[in-house]
């Protein structure tokens, strides 16, 4: 995913920190939107339909790459984050994290 490699930044408007295990292999970058995949472990956010709704935005980067699942821990923040975004508003430019009041469990 090409998010997930920029140093893009996303201004916090609002939200918690929350620290999550890695799933094995994955490498979260700085800055990057995360999801939990079916075992409640940190990858980069993807379309994948075993994975949950976005979590957060990393706060540093956590590099799993060579360990197992869960090994290290990531950082994460949760909330609303505004993002410059130049040219035309899609529905792809809005993030919004999990878990929100709309969502149902």
């Amino acid at each position: 995913m090409v998010l997930a490699a920029s140093e893009a930044m996303f201004r916090r408007e609002s939200g918690d920190i929350e620290e999550l295990p890695v799933a094995a292999g994955a490498t979260l970058y700085q800055n990057a939107m995360v999801c939990c995949d079916a075992a409640g472990r940190l990858v980069p956010a993807a379309a994948i339909a075993t994975y949950s709704a976005v979590r957060g935005v990393c706060i540093e980067e956590a590099d799993n790459n060579l360990g197992g699942a869960g090994a290290i821990n990531g950082r994460i923040r949760q909330g609303i984050f505004r993002r410059d975004i130049t040219g035309a508003i899609t529905i792809a430019c809005l993030l919004y994290t999990s878990p929100s009041p709309r969502d149902k469990f």
